[in-house]
């Protein structure tokens, strides 16, 4: 399971607050070691490319734990949702390993069931992108996410 956020708003509101958190503990952590690298006479830009790459890596491992953190303690029941499918897109990046090393990954997008003007976005299996459409209907399994950020259980087609 993977847990996955659903909403634009909070993809980029949960990387904006891991991003802030890794940069503030990256720079409060290594400041000592940073002014001492430059009082060596460091290049300041190897400084800079070392402080952002750990920056940059912590920043994801903070955003992938808190998306585990939000379905794996989550204890509240499934919401059932039934969305229209807008349109469907695939992309080289984001697939899944099981499936192989050359895995694409496939998204159908839908406005957010609160919000029309929001949009939604989900990581679907190959099969399931395969045989919805847009226009269609989609059952979701929604859940509130222990930090109420909703995540999606499960998902079918309702056809007509």
């Amino acid at each position: 399971m993977n847990y996955r956020f659903v909403r634009n708003a909070d993809l980029w509101g949960s990387d904006l607050i891991c991003a802030l958190f890794a940069a503030s503990l990256c720079y409060f952590s290594f400041k000592k070691l940073m002014k001492q690298a430059l009082k060596e006479e460091i290049p300041l830009y190897a400084v800079l490319a070392a402080f952002f790459t750990l920056t940059f890596l912590l920043c994801c491992f903070l955003r992938l734990n808190l998306q585990i953190a939000n379905g794996l303690l989550d204890s509240s029941q499934p919401e059932s949702k039934i969305v229209v499918v807008t349109h469907k897109e695939s992309s080289a990046f984001g697939g899944d390993v099981k499936e192989g090393l050359s895995s694409i990954a496939y998204f159908i997008y839908f406005p957010d069931w609160e919000d029309k003007n929001r949009n939604c976005e989900l990581l679907v299996p190959f099969a399931f992108y395969y045989s919805v459409g847009p226009g269609l209907n989609v059952e979701l399994a929604v859940r509130k996410g222990f930090f109420r950020i909703p995540w999606i259980e499960d998902c079918r087609v309702i056809y007509p």
